[in-house]
């Protein structure tokens, strides 16, 4: 499934909503008139105007004859990948065919400077070029084979591999050119070296490891195993083992290994632990899904009632899955978007919705009414409504990436020759700058500004300004978080905070480090050190990775335990308790019980959801006065 909405699809009889809250929205032409924020309930998207500044082989975000992005995917780890087609000619300078060169912009519209590379890197359909755990595949078109190349350019894994898959929990899937034939599966580490090979895998094993474990279905050392395989290649959980002869559907659970992207749907485990088995159990016509945690428990089952069935568009992402529920089982069938969250419980109805997945707090749908994308929340309100168009062009008319990290890129058609570009954003909270803002709870337009984001300001906000003086003088914020307090914090911004908090408290300089291979960051190697922090895998950190709720509330629970003063234990009461990864559930309940950190609004805490800075001062200040 494509990762873009496209306003064109064919298939738009099954993507469908009937949000009446869009008709607010009439009066507003957003392709002529984009405002500069969108504020939803408890949340607000930030529009920036975007380009590629250092532009100088014609490379553009917009398909079109020549140029365009191909990738499904938008901003992964702060890099998009974008294309520029080109001529290929023979030895005499005939033409003989079109080559798709490749290339990444940052958020801010930089180009990566692949000049010094001797083979230009391009792209062949079906394969993910997205950027993961720092490593992004480099398709060499003279040799036909894959390596892997950094946000510098520089090839960190020469071209050997004939078919290859991003770094995922620290290692890639690859089959080496040698290996071809047999079609046996090679995972690799960051240095290129086998770490696990299973021979004749090639159907067998999912693409991408999580959380030490990858599924697969097919034989192993002589018998028939469904289920998942640890990085030894051992069986960690069975769900059949014997005589290829005694595996019944009927009777026994289905793993789905084929993926070629982690944004599509397969059994491979989701980043909060959770995974979709297929349940074709007693003969069912249509499947159900089952869903295990990481150590084969049954968590909850996805179903509707009959004649109705599902087909599930992705893994669980935010504690939630998005799929379409069809009606029916005929040539008449038709679909509408259906939202469940890990447990079974469909938490948005049958047609309020279709989108790949919830990030931040938000998910890209489709309007069939406006034949636009649109935003909506965890609640199926609608945050960003559907483009209204004034100018004719409607097919297509805007195009939508699914948001990362809280990171979107939009293109909308101004005119059939006209296209702009924007950045999208969320943000936790009300926006409190002077840009233009379309409330899409009212429906109103205010403000005049053309500021097109809040980008930090060097005075906090005024709801903030006192209890950050007050965190700045007790000495629990350094000198480099003490500006741009309205913009997003990063991972390592918040450990320079926790460091700055324990030390005072104890009064002691932290002497032990753990280093992580992407940043030197003392501060991280610190919190590093304490197990305030263990990482993303792969033994890498992501330090400007934007740090999210559930994680900051992580953070400071095991902050408080490292200072000798626990925060007693409560379960979390929120509406949104199934979107908060297990993982972080308990310090999510500690931080309400303690009044350290509180809801979003609605009685929601939006786990996913980003922290600015003031946000996270006024919380370590709000642990600092419990702990001191």
């Amino acid at each position: 499934m494509k990762k873009r909405i496209f306003a064109s699809l064919l298939a738009c009889a099954l993507l469908f909503v009937g949000l009446s809250p869009v008709s607010q929205a009439a009066d507003y032409d957003f392709s002529r008139d984009m405002p500069d924020v969108f504020q939803g309930d408890g949340l607000y998207i930030t529009v920036t105007p975007w380009e590629i500044k250092n532009n100088q082989e014609g490379w553009k975000a917009k398909p079109d004859k020549y140029v365009h992005t191909f990738g499904e995917t938008g901003f992964i780890e702060g890099y998009m990948p974008v294309m520029r087609t080109g001529i290929m000619t023979d030895d005499h300078g005939y033409e003989i065919g079109e080559i798709d060169y490749l290339n990444y912009v940052d958020k801010n519209g930089n180009l990566l400077d692949l000049s010094h590379l001797e083979t230009p890197p391009t792209r062949i359909p079906l394969t993910s070029f997205y950027f993961s755990e720092g490593l992004c595949l480099y398709y060499d078109d003279t040799t036909g084979l894959f390596g892997y190349m950094d946000t510098q350019g520089n090839l960190v894994i020469e071209p050997q591999f004939k078919l290859a898959q991003p770094f995922h929990d620290g290692v890639a899937w690859t089959i080496r050119e040698e290996d071809y034939e047999s079609k046996s599966v090679s995972f690799i580490d960051h240095s290129g070296n086998t770490v696990l090979c299973l021979p004749g895998a090639h159907l067998n094993v999912g693409r991408y490891f999580s959380h030490g474990l990858v599924p697969f279905s097919g034989t192993l050392d002589g018998k028939y195993f469904v289920g998942y395989l640890d990085k030894q290649g051992k069986p960690a959980i069975t769900l059949f083992r014997g005589d290829l002869r005694d595996y019944d559907l009927d009777q026994y659970l289905q793993v789905d290994v084929i993926a070629d992207s982690m944004f599509e749907f397969s059994s491979i485990f989701s980043e909060d632990g959770y995974a979709l088995l297929i349940d074709s159990r007693g003969g069912r016509r249509y499947p159900c899904y089952v869903v295990i945690d990481t150590k084969g428990n049954q968590v909850g089952v996805i179903d509707v009632d009959p004649p109705q069935y599902l087909e599930l568009h992705n893994i669980i992402h935010d504690g939630m899955i998005a799929g379409v529920e069809i009606q029916g089982n005929g040539p008449l069938e038709t679909g509408q978007g259906a939202v469940f969250d890990r447990y079974g419980n469909q938490v948005l109805p049958a047609g309020s919705t279709l989108g790949t997945f919830f990030d931040s707090g938000v998910i890209p749908a489709y309007s069939h009414d406006s034949r636009t994308p649109l935003v909506l929340d965890t609640r199926g309100n609608v945050v960003i409504p559907p483009l209204n168009p004034s100018n004719g062009y409607t097919h297509p008319y805007a195009d939508l990436y699914d948001f990362h990290d809280g990171v979107a890129f939009m293109c909308v058609n101004v005119s059939h020759t006209e296209t702009d570009f924007y950045l999208l954003e969320v943000h936790q909270g009300t926006y409190t700058g002077s840009g233009q803002v379309y409330n899409s709870v009212t429906g109103q337009m205010t403000g005049g500004g053309t500021i097109p984001t809040d980008p930090g300001t060097d005075t906090p906000s005024s709801w903030a300004a006192e209890q950050v003086d007050q965190a700045i003088s007790a000495g629990i914020v350094p000198d480099s978080l003490q500006s741009q307090y309205t913009q997003t914090a990063t991972r390592a911004q918040f450990c320079a905070l926790a460091v700055e908090l324990y030390e005072t408290v104890k009064g002691a300089e932290i002497t032990q480090r753990t280093t992580f291979t992407d940043t030197t960051d003392v501060n991280v190697q610190k919190m590093g050190a304490l197990g305030i922090v263990t990482g993303v895998g792969g033994g890498k950190f992501n330090p400007d990775g934007t740090l999210t709720r559930e994680q900051a509330a992580t953070m400071l629970s095991r902050l408080a335990e490292a200072v000798g003063k626990p925060l007693s234990a409560q379960a979390p009461t929120f509406a949104d308790n199934a979107s908060v990864s297990s993982w972080a559930f308990d310090a999510v309940g500690q931080m309400q019980a303690s009044g350290i950190m509180g809801g979003v609004g609605s009685n929601t805490f939006a786990p996913q959801g980003s922290y600015s800075r003031e946000q996270s001062i006024i919380t370590m200040l709000r642990l600092y006065e419990t702990v001191k």
